[in-house]
């Protein structure tokens, strides 16, 4: 029998600590879709 998948139990007893991603990772993320997003609206 394969491995199951993760449920969303598994993410209510992870511990805080382990995030998937930090602030900054998601802040540069964010930041860089906006610029795509901004740069694709400029050239329309």
């Amino acid at each position: 029998m394969p491995p199951l998948a993760p449920s969303g139990r598994d993410i209510l007893h992870r511990e805080p600590q382990m995030a998937d991603a930090t602030k900054s990772e998601a802040d540069s993320v964010v930041a860089e879709f906006f610029a795509q997003a901004l740069k694709e609206k400029a050239g329309k």
